[in-house]
């Protein structure tokens, strides 16, 4: 085994370095530090000399590329159209986000090109670094995969060939040339889930000459919820009758399926038709914009690249208040609507680096507020934590141990709010996070406190409830959009977003009282509770200097925005 085999070998395999799993990245970073300047066949063997394409759209003739590659070094990645370098915009994203450790050594380096197409010429992509050439692969959710080689829009074909792009005009008999060639590439690799796609791009050919002109959106909050913003906006926009057929995408055992398709057209989420009508879709519109639960064929994406055009619309789960950019960027997600309700949240997605144009961010206001009324004050304490990344997949017995589960059990079995609340005829309903109900039943039940195992959903508790206790949940602005009382019941640091740097100061613009212990919380909550739970008029002030819409119309304006955005060609 050669020094370099060796070398590889021993970066693959897994470090430890203070107890912290290190990834690829690092490792590099450590042993080049150990074994001088990494030499080309190393480079080599470690894909260091791969550039990665993470957005490739032609829209209006235009191609959008966003390309990146991992540094440990300070090279720098140049494009060049037909041997001629082009000029490109360097973009820089978060090293990582905001849930994992590791990449803290490397440099991300980003470069984004807009290049105009003519049907009337031909195009040679090149990448390099250094003046050597760079081969090329794509990430997800970019609409181009090694494993099909090509990608096909209205006008242009794209053909990955010898580390090269060729565009050139489209036309029926070389798309199909080229589609066989592609099929016959898929059979004879033979990787992983090839079988599945293939019978997909078949019928997608076959029905193509039906389908192409066809408006299809597709709405929908997550695969199993309808609560959101997706099925408030879907409800509006199905009556309106401009020649574009909408689908709210559901898991058929949700016990709202039924329902909504009184509303309008439903598909199960994953059906044969879900999958067959999302190679055509134009929108997909969702509060869950994650590639994994919008794309009905994302285990086997790479087989489906190259024909798919839909657009990311991005109706928001919540207010955004914190820095997600690591997860929300241009390069991880591609959105090409990015919804927010406030000025400040506006400004913050151009504080971090989103890296989004100007006009995909687009302020508008949440859909489902549209349907926030205090309809009846059914005298309820509302107890909605927020979740915490670090419980992800751990242990019963890990969580229990944890700060946030005990903090919450004690309250939730506090005797002085249960006997306050008893006096007052006050009901006290635990509803937390959906993860949360993965351990739910850890927590110590009592006859008074509702763990709400049937999970009301969040609007009929806004709606009734009269004073809510959370800790960073964006919940809190749902609540307080009604003029309701909240307080942050934040304890610890345990918290997975950086607070401190967060654009949203919870002392100066929160939109309820902060508490750090359990004491102070109960004797707040009591003091709500013998004052009707009446909002305090700082916070009041709070509420409308923040929402900058509160007449009902977000869905209107949501809806006439999204018809708006331009279509991938």
């Amino acid at each position: 085994m050669s020094k370099v085999e060796r070398i590889v070998r021993l970066i693959r395999d897994e470090i430890i370095l203070d107890n912290i799993l290190i990834e690829n990245e690092t490792k590099i970073f450590l042993f080049k530090l150990k074994y001088g300047n990494i030499n080309e066949d190393l480079m080599e063997k470690l894909n260091l000399n791969t550039v990665l394409i993470d957005v490739y759209d032609i829209i209006n003739n235009q191609l959008n590329i966003l390309a990146s590659i991992t540094n440990i070094s300070d090279r720098s990645i140049e494009l060049f159209i037909n041997g001629k370098k082009v000029k490109t915009k360097v973009l820089r994203f978060p090293q990582y986000d905001n849930y994992s450790l590791g990449r803290k050594y490397t440099q991300n380096y980003s470069i984004q090109a807009k290049i105009p197409l003519s049907t009337n010429e031909k195009y040679e992509i090149e990448f390099k670094s250094e003046n050597k050439s760079l081969k090329i692969d794509f990430s997800r959710p970019c609409n181009f995969s090694r494993s099909v080689g090509y990608a096909k829009t209205k006008d242009f074909l794209s053909i990955l060939k010898n580390e090269k792009i060729i565009v050139k005009r489209k036309t029926a008999l070389n798309w199909i040339n080229q589609e066989l060639k592609s099929l016959v590439h898929m059979i004879k690799k033979h990787e992983k889930g090839f079988e599945k796609a293939i019978p997909f791009r078949i019928a997608y050919m076959i029905g193509y000459p039906f389908f192409k002109n066809k408006r299809i959106w597709f709405y929908m909050d997550r695969p199993n919820e309808s609560d959101d913003n997706g099925i408030h906006l879907f409800k509006y926009s199905v009556k309106i009758n401009d020649n574009i057929d909408r689908y709210f995408i559901l898991s058929s055992d949700n016990e709202d399926f039924d329902e909504i398709k009184k509303t309008g057209p439903v598909l199960k989420y994953k059906s044969l038709k879900h999958r067959f009508l999302g190679l055509y879709v134009e929108n997909i519109i969702s509060s869950h914009p994650d590639n994994g639960i919008i794309y009905p064929f994302w285990g086997g994406y790479p087989f489906f690249a190259g024909l798919l055009k839909s657009n990311n619309i991005f109706l928001q789960h919540g207010i955004l208040k914190d820095n997600i950019s690591g997860w929300l960027n241009k390069r991880n997600m591609n959105l090409s609507f990015f919804l927010v309700s406030s000025k400040r949240e506006y400004d913050s997605t151009f504080k971090y680096p989103y890296n989004y144009d100007k006009g995909v961010v687009q302020l508008r206001g949440l859909p489902r507020y549209d349907n926030l009324e205090n309809v009846e004050d059914k005298k309820q304490i509302l107890i909605i934590p927020s979740w915490r990344r670090y419980l992800t997949g751990k242990s019963n017995e890990f969580i229990k141990e944890t700060e946030f589960f005990k903090r919450f059990n004690s309250l939730l079995n506090n005797e002085k709010l249960i006997e306050k609340a008893k006096d007052y005829d006050y009901e006290i309903i635990f509803r937390p996070h959906p993860n949360v109900y993965n351990f739910i039943d850890l927590y110590d039940e009592n006859d008074y406190v509702k763990i709400d195992h049937d999970k009301t959903k969040f609007q009929t508790l806004f709606n009734n409830g009269s004073l809510l206790i959370t800790d960073y949940s964006s919940v809190a602005f749902d609540f307080a959009y009604l003029h309701k009382p909240v307080i942050y019941y934040q304890y610890g640091e345990d918290y997975h977003f950086d607070v401190e740097n967060s654009f949203f100061n919870y002392e100066t613009m929160g939109l309820g009282d902060i508490c750090k212990n359990e004491d102070e919380l109960v004797d707040l909550i009591i003091e709500y509770v013998e004052n009707e739970c009446s909002i305090k008029e700082k916070y009041s002030k709070r509420i409308d200097e923040f929402f900058l819409f509160t007449d009902r119309n977000n869905c209107k304006r949501v809806h006439e925005a999204i018809k708006k955005i331009p279509l991938k060609d």
